[in-house]
């Protein structure tokens, strides 16, 4: 079951790029943007973005806003929620970082109510090979409602810059995918966030 919902959430990812669009220029190291509440999608692993329907009265795995940090050894994403816990199948938190290098890595985090809410972390190239990557960790804290992940510098080159874009899935215990992104409130995702330089 687990590599069934990872290969369909992969799927996901990858037919439905989150856009960060965000007003300004991103700053040298940085990068924030907020998300509006009530902005959630709901529907079956199998729909199609345009499928899903709105689900304003979800509330758990409502992003509020995304944080991307560049720093000197590592880059640090931060997700806040409305509201994190531990309910249904499981959550799905996927990151796609790339680079001015044309690195390109996929990250998820996966919690699920089988195997664990603490989370198990995977990377994978674009082709969704596996990919080591020592000392990448995430975080999920349900008691302030965010995820950090961090991901070493090394693991992505020597990049100058990079982008992200992003995805969460709430699975009730009905099977039902609740969806949202750090962008907007639709259920469709396309694009990039600005470039974060180092």
């Amino acid at each position: 079951m687990r590599t069934a919902i990872r290969r369909t959430f992969t799927t996901a990812v990858a037919t439905s790029v989150v856009l960060l669009a965000v007003a300004g220029a991103a700053s040298a190291q940085g990068l924030r943007i907020r998300d509006v509440k009530h902005d959630m999608w709901a529907g079956a692993a199998s729909d199609q973005p345009s499928q899903f329907r709105a689900a304003p009265h979800r509330a758990t795995g409502d992003v509020l806003s995304v944080r991307l940090r560049h720093g000197p050894h590592n880059v640090v994403v931060t997700e806040r929620f409305a509201r994190l816990d531990r309910s249904g199948q499981g959550d799905l938190y996927g990151f796609r970082l790339r680079t001015d290098e044309r690195v390109w890595r996929d990250v998820q985090v996966q919690a699920y109510r089988r195997s664990g809410w603490g989370g198990t972390l995977s990377m994978f190239r674009r082709n969704g090979r596996s990919v080591s990557c020592d000392r990448l960790v995430a975080r999920i804290d349900y008691g302030r409602d965010l995820l950090r992940l961090r991901v070493p510098r090394r693991c992505l080159g020597d990049p100058q810059w990079v982008q992200l874009s992003a995805v969460d899935a709430h699975i009730t215990l009905h099977g039902t995918w609740v969806v949202d992104n750090p962008h907007n409130n639709e259920a469709s995702f396309s694009g990039w966030s600005p470039r974060v330089s180092r």
